[in-house]
């Protein structure tokens, strides 16, 4: 047959809701979240003082994905460090990256945020951070992340 190819098995798990997030937890495919999902953009105008933005999802069942960056988002393709992070589990199980008002130190998320594509109301792009437990004993790795959201 020419011109056929195999589809990849993860093309099966694509979003195929307007907004979404998903990303793979600990190697388990996909966290999807399909709500009404925002960018919360923060400039001197909102915050004085503040150059940063987030991404922050909340599931029906407690689980959250929260990731920051200390820049601007200026609404273009763009590549950021990702500074904190946060993965809910459970309504009492939570893990996080960057400053820790549990320990008395900063764990570091080793991750990036993408943005492939953005327009004056939409943005998507991919992402990937580690987060660790409130007693620095258990690591996550959330990987894979993909997300298209207004703001």
């Amino acid at each position: 047959m020419s011109g056929c190819s195999k589809k990849d098995e993860k093309d099966d798990v694509i979003p195929k809701a307007k907004y979404y997030v998903s990303a793979d937890v600990e190697g388990e495919s996909p966290l999807l979240y399909e709500t009404d999902l925002y960018v919360q953009y923060d400039d001197e105008i909102l915050n004085v003082g503040s150059n940063s933005f987030s991404i922050q999802t909340y599931g029906p069942d407690y689980r959250k994905i929260i990731l920051s960056a200390s820049k601007p988002f200026r609404g273009q393709p763009e590549e950021f460090e990702i500074t904190s992070a946060k993965y809910q589990k459970s309504r009492f199980e939570t893990f996080q990256s960057g400053p820790n008002p549990f320990v008395n130190l900063s764990t570091s998320p080793n991750g990036r945020v993408m943005f492939t594509k953005a327009d004056d109301t939409m943005a998507e792009g991919t992402f990937y951070f580690e987060v660790y437990s409130n007693d620095l004993k258990k690591k996550i790795k959330v990987t894979n992340g993909k997300f298209r959201t207004r703001y």
